[in-house]
């Protein structure tokens, strides 16, 4: 009897305990993707962009790596353990070499059972300085 309850108990634990992010005011479809649109930028010049990452979860987020897509896009990010219903600033930044259209994106890994690998696409156009 008294292992069966115990069995009980560790199979509700484990079914109920999760991780889950989202991004404020943004919408992230099934496969983990959202776009940001920087809109029109000068060439050389640095623009960010800071997003609010949250943990609605009722376990800690934890944040595994930052990936960035090229040399001209960063990602930096206050904490990589987010406690449930904490938000943290995310921020983005863009320095383009050239005038021309630019796509870009940054992934975040963590341990989040809705999208493990959140990634930010990034685009936007560049006009002369």
């Amino acid at each position: 009897m008294k292992l069966l309850f115990f069995l009980c108990v560790l199979s509700f634990s484990f079914s109920s305990a999760a991780q889950t992010i989202e991004l404020a005011e943004m919408d992230i479809n099934d496969a983990g993707y959202t776009l940001l649109d920087f809109g029109v930028i000068k060439a050389k010049k640095t623009t960010k962009r800071e997003l609010i990452l949250i943990n609605t979860g009722d376990k800690d987020l934890i944040i595994s790596s930052l990936e960035e897509g090229c040399h001209c896009t960063s990602i930096k990010i206050q904490k990589k353990v987010i406690k449930p219903n904490q938000r943290i600033k995310i921020v983005l930044k863009w320095r383009p070499i050239n005038d021309s259209e630019f796509n870009s994106s940054v992934m975040i890994h963590s341990n989040a059972s809705n999208y493990p690998q959140l990634w930010i696409q990034i685009e936007g156009n560049v006009e002369e300085g």
